[in-house]
């Protein structure tokens, strides 16, 4: 992958998070630890962290794609076209459609606000994830962490970081 597609592509830079000093991936407790440190969970309750970790091997097992218990830079790149359509819902390749799909579904989520914050994000999955679903309030949890986390790297802790409609539409572009 040439130099300038990695740098602007968000999937490297999680991967390089997941995976700072091997080429080779990750395992699950390292994908277990990071989501941890993501969300802040090394003060939470034991029953919270089982959840979590529940959580994070069920995700860590379907990112995994050729089941070899690392997740590569394959492994992650595999789900681009599905963050692609997460952000911009369209099966269309052209630029335009990208664009306009991308812009729905920011202010469809930020119900037409200038930015958009971790709450309308947790509050959107939560209203989307299957009520049936055992921990969807995690799951939802997890998903806009993970989200913020591709579309606007930061220290700044998720509840405080807020995207713009350009910033959506750019990541989508990208992907």
């Amino acid at each position: 992958m040439p130099k300038d597609t990695e740098a602007s592509n968000p999937l490297i830079h999680l991967y390089h998070q997941l995976a700072p000093c091997s080429e080779n991936g990750c395992n699950a407790r390292d994908f277990f630890h990071f989501l941890q440190l993501k969300m802040n969970y090394s003060t939470a309750s034991f029953l919270e962290r089982q959840k979590l970790q529940t959580i994070s091997l069920q995700a860590f097992h379907r990112l995994d794609l050729d089941q070899d218990g690392r997740l590569t830079i394959d492994d992650i790149f595999s789900q681009q076209e599905r963050l692609r359509r997460i952000l911009a819902p369209t099966a269309s390749t052209d630029i335009t459609e990208i664009v306009n799909a991308a812009r729905q579904k920011y202010r469809q989520i930020s119900k037409k606000e200038q930015l958009l914050s971790y709450p309308a994000l947790l509050t959107h999955f939560k209203n989307n994830i299957p009520s049936f679903l055992p921990f969807r309030p995690l799951i939802a949890q997890i998903i806009s962490c993970m989200l913020l986390e591709i579309l606007s790297p930061s220290p700044i802790p998720f509840h405080q970081r807020e995207i713009s409609e350009d910033q959506w539409i750019q990541i989508a572009l990208r992907l």
